[in-house]
């Protein structure tokens, strides 16, 4: 048969013939290697007329067959299906007395076979290469590329236009790597393991994790097995966890961290724990250590790590208001052109330098009410952080008038904020003016802060107008949690110590009460005042606790976890002398040893610090347990806070730490076939 009647035959192969070997059959060997010698040198007595190796009779002389249709009969005929493969290497062996080859076990010997191997395409355009180089031609080989899956397979029914996944020009059935994922198509021959009914060989992305098969094969090399970087005999393009820190692949991509490293800025922190904390996991000056946090992983059933960690703190003051009340009788103007002139150039950034948080307030007292003074007693201006507003109330302050000056009576009405027990409209403003209603006082001071009142005069200090007491005073001072600093000018320190000594305003390191001398002048008030609130922030022992609260949970959990209760065992204090370095600020501090501790719940664990110079290092330990309440979700982690808020005298805020407590996901493995 004529090679424009096998065209006409079947158009769509002409395609193919690029694939195939040279026409010129001298070049090919015999199929099995072995010598056949000169034609005719047969083992047997069986007559070959054309000396192919293959009897006359299996070549159906008596038939006078003649397959191509050339008019020469097949057994005269060394190419008798005219497929440009001689008929002596289709023919199996040299021994005309065996029956020639059939490969495909069609019943048609492969010499008289148009597609001798049944993949679909023709032996002509198969032609005499040997695409694989396992000394079998792929005309009669099934599987040309030798990637261990059929040609049959590969062509999928469509000989004239086989397959080419890639559009690489080379068909599947010839090509080793369907893909072109650089990932050969016998490592991933069976599998579908994304489930997504499309085989690995053909899938870009076999796991699903949106990260390209050929990203995660590790190298170009179609000889080498694709990359397991964690080592758990999952290369990393089937694996959904590549580098096994509990975050999948697919939110490490979407994340921006790289899948086949734990710890991806290598700051030393796991990405699971930067991811879900919500810090930089490719910084490595930023996790949640170098904010000052910490992490606890709690696997549910599982050992929680670590079990036990040790926090540092620092006890300085960081919220204050300071209030000062002065006498404004006829004898005070020095006091307060002093107060005027310093409150912004040294008593605002002297007190700002020890206590960051700082608001202020101002008031005069004058007379006792209905007296005949116009300005008995007057909250000018309310605790606020506009110093100018601080400053125009004091310049508003004059020496009116005097008698009997309320000195006890401004100090419960400051504390008490109760303007009905003074009818006269000399006391003003009525009612207090505080827009919320949490805060506490007259003036409006803030409950979480240390509330300092600077009471400035020159009288005895004891003088009242509504038969208030001292202790009547210190009482309602002392349920506001008031500090008192007395600022004497004149006559007014007996009294002034009192109130001090009845508010545990005293510098524990001398015993003496917070009361300071100045000239009747007013000079070395400003200096005054600042170094009083530094021995207030510095001097004065508070109680110091470490109070665990809840927060949010990531994501939200439904019912929601209390994290304090599932996770934290106890708190401990350590008083062990060790070092740590501070996590916020860097500083090497200490847990101060030799600091008495106490137990507030009776748990046989001492859990606060009774009696705490501001500004003293402490530690505690913190002890969790094992998470049995909450389950793994599948991919995603889940992030549990607890806050540990230090305070001082259980109100004031001191320092923070914020705990996080990691629940690891559920990987699923990938869905990989037998």
């Amino acid at each position: 048969m004529g090679r424009r009647r096998w065209l006409a035959l079947f158009p769509g192969i002409a395609l193919l013939s690029a694939c195939s070997a040279s026409d010129d059959d001298s070049t090919i060997p015999p199929l099995d290697g072995r010598d056949y010698g000169e034609v005719g040198d047969v083992g047997c007595r069986a007559d070959d007329a054309d000396g192919d190796t293959i009897s006359d009779a299996d070549e159906g002389r008596g038939d006078r067959l003649d397959t191509d249709a050339d008019t020469l009969p097949d057994d005269q005929d060394t190419d008798s299906d005219d497929d440009t493969i001689p008929d002596a290497v289709e023919a199996g062996d040299s021994d005309p007395c065996t029956p020639p080859r059939d490969t495909d076990v069609d019943g048609t010997p492969d010499a008289r076979d148009i597609d001798a191997d049944g993949n679909g395409v023709f032996d002509r355009f198969e032609g005499s290469g040997d695409l694989d180089g396992d000394t079998l031609l792929d005309a009669l080989d099934p599987d040309d590329d030798g990637d261990m899956i059929s040609d049959l397979e590969e062509i999928a029914g469509n000989p004239s236009a086989p397959p080419d996944h890639d559009g690489d020009t080379r068909p599947d059935y010839r090509d080793t790597d369907s893909d072109d994922d650089t990932i050969g198509d016998r490592d991933e021959r069976g599998r579908d393991t994304d489930a997504d009914t499309v085989p690995d060989r053909f899938d870009e992305d076999s796991d699903n994790d949106t990260i390209p098969d050929s990203d995660e094969a590790g190298d170009a090399d179609l000889a080498t097995y694709p990359v397991d970087t964690d080592g758990d005999g999952t290369p990393d393009v089937w694996d959904a966890d590549s580098d096994a820190d509990g975050l999948s692949d697919r939110l490490e991509h979407e994340s921006g961290t790289d899948p086949t490293r734990g710890d991806s800025d290598g700051d030393g922190v796991n990405d699971l724990i930067e991811v879900a904390a919500g810090t930089g996991a490719l910084d490595p000056a930023d996790n949640p250590r170098a904010r000052g946090n910490f992490v606890f992983e709690v696997p549910y059933e599982e050992d929680p790590n670590p079990w036990q960690d040790t926090l540092v703190f620092a006890t300085n003051l960081q919220k204050a208001d300071v209030y000062f009340a002065v006498d404004t009788s006829g004898s005070m103007d020095g006091e307060i052109a002093n107060l005027r002139s310093g409150l912004r150039s040294i008593i605002l950034p002297g007190i700002v330098a020890r206590i960051p948080d700082v608001r202020m307030g101002a008031g005069r007292f004058e007379d006792c009410p209905g007296a005949g003074c116009s300005n008995a007693m007057n909250n000018l201006q309310d605790i606020t952080t506009d110093i100018g507003a601080v400053e125009s109330a004091i310049a508003s302050m004059t020496g009116l008038c005097g008698g009997t000056e309320p000195y006890l009576d401004m100090l419960w009405l400051l504390a008490t904020g109760d303007t009905s027990a003074y009818a006269s409209s000399d006391v003003r403003p009525r009612p207090r003016r505080c827009a919320d209603p949490a805060t506490v006082g007259w003036p409006c001071f803030r409950p979480e802060a240390v509330k300092i009142i600077v009471q400035c005069g020159d009288e005895v200090a004891t003088q009242t107008c509504g038969g208030r007491s001292v202790a009547t005073v210190t009482a309602a001072m002392n349920a506001q949690r008031i500090k008192f600093i007395g600022v004497n000018s004149g006559a007014s320190r007996p009294g002034f110590e009192q109130v001090a000594n009845g508010t545990s305003s005293v510098d524990a390191t001398t015993g003496r009460p917070l009361v300071f001398d100045i000239s009747a002048s007013g000079t070395g008030l400003s200096d005054a005042v600042v170094d009083a609130v530094d021995q207030l922030a510095h001097n004065v022992p508070i109680r110091v606790d470490a109070i665990p609260a809840d927060g949010a949970d990531e994501p939200p959990h439904d019912p929601p976890v209390d994290a304090v209760v599932e996770f934290i065992a106890y708190l401990e204090t350590n008083t062990s002398g060790a070092t740590i370095v501070d996590p916020v600020t860097g500083e090497t501090r200490t847990c101060t040893a030799g600091v008495e501790t106490a137990d507030g719940d009776g748990d046989t664990h001492p859990d606060y610090f009774p009696r705490v110079f501001p500004g003293t290092s402490v530690c505690w330990d913190i002890h969790v347990q094992r998470n049995v309440t909450v389950e793994p979700l599948p991919h995603v982690p889940q992030l549990f806070r607890a806050t540990i808020n230090v305070q001082g005298d259980l109100y004031t805020p001191l320092d923070s730490r914020e705990i996080f407590f990691l629940v690891k996901p559920f990987i699923p493995p990938p869905d990989v076939p037998g």
